[in-house]
């Protein structure tokens, strides 16, 4: 570029071969380009630059080719300005610069262009055959690398022969090329066709590394034969490559496979140890196993010596032990060596973050606030550790005063890279477009491969298609912009006129073991039973590695579904490429932030395909559901509110809130919440009229309940644990700073020690090490059996004689108290959330107003209601049989799922729903 351009000497290049040189220049990198040519060609060049990447210019083209000299305006001028007169028309600036390219490829057909072409091709099989054209023009040797290219979009685009066969002609040219012969085989055993990938890899053997034949072979070996197979080949052919990286990681990796986590560390620790060649992935191995086997990979190396640095400086050592914690979920302790090396040196900024990391998984705010304060106070003021500071902000959410201090730094130093990105990450959260357009040109000189600036121009490219004059500061008025796409009704491939076969569909974001994963599965399998919506299914957005209900949904015949399968398989992609306005919608949508952007695509191709009824979704993927539903013509929508807004939550939550108040207005669209105090909270939160939110509370089949509590005896379990003719006080519940258990285990040191209580604690999670430790410094160890996660949880609730309940937050209608009444446990409970109406006060237990008490004040009122309960044995026995029936009569899934249809009928009456079925 800067020969090119260089020397008022040098003679003057083609426009053509210019043009392209400048087109990937910022407005900076133009003027310089400007002040190197003579005053009529600059600007010639100058504009037409600009043009290729700038809406706001395109009215300036005829200006720039007017500039050119007359040979060269008839040789280019008449095609690329039809070209842009086009794409103007269209209003498209990626349009614009794809025509141009085009039009300059036919005109003029160098690699360069044709590869330039191919960057901005959407159309993967269009970029391919741009590649092999560009291929083709160059020399046989460089023009591997554009086939290897052509390869990878082939492949994308679905075509796994032309892949295959542009592979083969990069070979032909260079028969040695390893790298292609390595994506040949690659490509052969990710298609699944080990027998194929055998006899390329004796075919194309001698351009590879041995250690490249032998992964190859073990691959093979795996898919043929099994795990077991494919170590037993790499121990018996390729020990003298033990001491190479990818042998290392591969065998690790076969080992961890088949559940020998333990052996995998080991072999890991030993080739660290030893002095070979140690990358990030082989560290984030090692740490991924460590947490897999529960052990602190500092010690489990006993990083000393030739050890100490693995690959890395020494300084590394701390965050390494800190992620090992923090992946085992010891965040207390991850906390306590964070704040050690704060001690060590007060401005460490990384050991501020780590800090802040672990305080907020336990959702210590206070905590957060004095850590920032303290980097605040200690680190020096100059940029780059104010930059630092603008990032830890954003750690913690603070994002407005991350934003300040960012815009501080840059106007101290413009250069400033982090502060830069941090400014970006800034504005892309709190969905400020206007001032990432005024910012974008320096922005992207200094971090033009940023993710957030990435999204910000997608964002930005969005809202201008939609008509945005003055750009949305803001993710409420984010949203606004999509309020006449809704308003216009479904999509024409939905549809609309078409029956309506697919029945309910129930939307959550997930399957954990949660309370609201659990209702949306007995609600599903309830209506499933009734049959009398038609099909009933479940989508989940994601899965969960650990801790979910996936194997009760399989269970209980539900059909699920996994949204993230459909985009990995490119089901998703396929769909927008066979209906045009999906594809159009899907370009609008990428006004929100990109994670909503991509789900409400996912769940709208979803909802054209299976055509459901209704739409139920629970928690906050029912809000991206919802906008899924309007565009699909779903003439029902529920959005399921599972909590109780508040303080904890609502920082967190101001993305989803703009688009709960984009669809909530729609008469199509009702938000239903399980308690009276939820449903007021989402009006307060929203600004929504009282009443605008509907209740429906928590529903539970009692039969399958009495099942489970059936297959363990309580008396065995009391037999067990010691609790045999002991008043028992238990709490059934995850181990969540939310559940305050320190509250709990403060409840039962204020009970009477003549009562001879003690506690059973029924569950897991972060804080179970943190919980356990602080019951044996308050001297309650022995009067507490801390007995973890329990499943089925229903004969631990028969185990108890009182369910002691203290959340301090974010409940909606809390599970385990219906739970427990239903069992024949009375409850005492705080008033949080929805508490208040599932206990009748005196009856069935007692619900303790504790508003503006401290944690202390809390425990001294709960225990003060908890005595006479325990003390007087009748007035027990006469409240758990009144709890029994109560929750019985109140909750019971059938009524649960009649009141759900209730508004469901509101909507719209399913009889006036054509839902007649599909022929095969």
């Amino acid at each position: 570029m800067g020969d090119l351009l260089s020397g008022p000497g040098r003679a003057m290049a083609p426009i053509t071969d210019v043009a392209y040189e400048v087109l990937s220049l910022t407005g900076a990198d133009i003027a310089r380009v400007s002040a190197r040519r003579p005053p009529d060609r600059a600007n010639a060049y100058a504009l037409l630059a600009a043009c290729a990447r700038d809406v706001e210019w395109r009215a300036d083209l005829a200006q720039a080719l007017d500039g050119l000299p007359p040979d060269e305006r008839r040789r280019c001028g008449a095609e690329w300005f039809g070209a842009a007169l086009e794409s103007r028309r269209l209003g498209d600036p990626d349009a614009w610069r794809l025509d141009l390219l085009r039009a300059a490829s036919r005109a003029h057909p160098r690699p360069w262009i044709l590869i330039a072409l191919s960057d901005v091709e959407t159309d993967d099989a269009s970029a391919a055959r741009a590649l092999m054209r560009a291929a083709d023009l160059m020399d046989p040797a460089a023009s591997v690398e554009p086939l290897g290219r052509a390869a990878t979009r082939f492949l994308a685009a679905g075509r796994f022969e032309d892949a295959l066969a542009t592979l083969s002609t990069a070979l032909g040219r260079r028969p040695d090329h390893r790298l292609s012969a390595n994506r040949m085989i690659r490509l052969l055993i990710r298609e699944r066709r080990p027998e194929a990938a055998a006899r390329a890899l004796d075919r194309l053997g001698g351009a590879l590394l041995e250690s490249d034949v032998h992964l190859h072979r073990s691959v093979i070996e795996e898919m043929t034969r099994g795990p077991e197979a494919a170590v037993a080949y790499l121990d018996a052919h390729a020990q003298a490559h033990r001491a190479e990286r990818v042998y290392a990681v591969r065998r690790c990796t076969l080992l961890r496979r088949l559940g020998r986590s333990d052996d995998a560390l080991e072999e890991l620790s030993r080739f660290v140890s030893a002095g070979h060649d140690v990358t990030p992935p082989v560290v984030d191995m090692l740490i991924d196993l460590a947490g897999i086997c529960r052990i602190d990979p500092a010690e489990r190396l006993g990083i000393s010596g030739r050890a100490v640095d693995l690959g890395v400086a020494p300084r590394r050592i701390l965050p390494l032990k800190h992620r090992a914690l923090e992946d085992q979920g010891l965040h207390a302790q991850a906390l306590d060596l964070a704040r050690e090396a704060i001690e060590a040196d007060p401005a460490d900024i990384a050991a501020y973050a780590m800090a802040v990391s672990s305080a907020r998984h336990m959702l210590d705010d206070a905590t957060v606030s004095d850590l920032i304060d303290a980097a605040l106070r200690n680190c020096p003021d100059t940029p780059a550790h104010r930059a630092d500071i603008a990032m830890l902000l954003l750690s913690a959410e603070e994002n407005q005063r991350a934003r300040e201090i960012a815009v501080q730094v840059i106007a101290q130093d413009p250069g400033n890279t982090v502060a830069s990105r941090a400014l970006l990450r800034t504005l892309t959260r709190l969905g400020d477009l206007r001032e990432i357009q005024r910012r974008v040109e320096p922005l992207t000189a200094l971090v033009p491969e940023s993710a957030s600036l990435v999204e910000g121009v997608i964002r930005l490219g969005a809202a201008r298609a939609l008509g945005g004059t003055n750009m949305p500061d803001d993710h409420e008025s984010c949203a606004r912009l999509l309020a006449p796409l809704l308003a216009s009704g479904p999509i024409a491939s939905a549809r609309p006129d078409a029956p309506r076969d697919g029945g309910v569909v129930h939307v959550t974001g997930q399957l954990g073991v949660g309370g609201a994963e659990r209702q949306c599965l007995w609600t599903a399998e309830g209506m499933m039973r009734r049959a009398t919506l038609g099909p009933v299914s479940i989508l989940a957005v994601r899965r969960r590695a650990d801790h979910s209900i996936e194997e009760d949904v399989t269970a209980s015949g539900v059909p699920l579904r996994y949204l993230e399968d459909a985009i990995a398989a490119s089901d998703v992609r396929t769909a927008l490429a066979r209906m045009p306005d999906l594809e159009a919608t899907a370009r609008a949508l990428a006004v929100l932030p990109p994670a909503q952007a991509s789900t409400i695509v996912g769940l709208l191709v979803d909802f054209v395909e299976t055509r459901p009824h209704t739409v139920h979704g629970w928690q906050d993927a029912g809000a991206l559901a919802a906008v899924a539903g309007v565009l699909a013509g779903v003439p029902r929508i529920v959005i399921g509110g599972r909590r109780t807004m508040s303080k904890h939550n609502i920082p967190r939550l101001a993305e989803i809130r703009a688009l709960y108040r984009l669809v909530l207005p729609r008469p199509d669209v009702t938000l239903l919440c399980n308690s009276h105090d939820g449903a007021r909270s989402f009006e307060r939160w929203l600004d929504l009229p009282r009443e605008t939110a509907k209740v429906a509370f928590n529903g539970y089949d009692f039969d399958a309940m009495d099942r489970r509590a059936a297959t363990r005896d309580p008396r065995d379990i009391r037999r067990e644990h010691d609790l045999t003719g002991r008043p028992v006080v238990g709490l059934v519940a995850r181990m969540h700073p939310m559940k305050r258990w320190h509250v709990w285990l403060d409840v039962l040191s204020r009970l009477p020690r003549d009562l001879d209580v003690v506690g059973l604690a029924v569950g897991d999670g972060v804080l179970r090490d943190e919980i356990e430790s602080q019951a044996r410094y308050m001297g309650l160890h022995e009067r507490i059996r801390f007995v973890g996660r329990q499943m089925p949880p229903e004969p631990w609730f028969r185990a108890l004689d009182l369910l002691v309940f203290v959340s301090g937050w974010g409940e909606g209608l809390p599970n385990t108290i219906i739970e427990a009444q239903a069992l024949g446990v009375p409850v005492v409970t705080v008033d949080v959330g929805g508490a208040a109406d599932t206990v009748v006060d005196g009856v069935t237990g007692r619900v303790v107003d504790v508003a503006g008490l401290s944690d202390d004040d809390v425990a001294a009122a709960v225990a003060q209601a908890a005595i006479p309960i325990l003390e007087q044995p009748d007035l027990r026995s006469r409240m758990a049989s009144q709890a029994c029936d109560a929750a019985r009569a109140t909750f019971s899934i059938g009524a649960v799922i009649s009141e759900i249809e209730t508004h469901y009928e509101r909507m719209a009456p399913l009889a006036a729903i054509d839902t007649t079925e599909r022929a095969s």
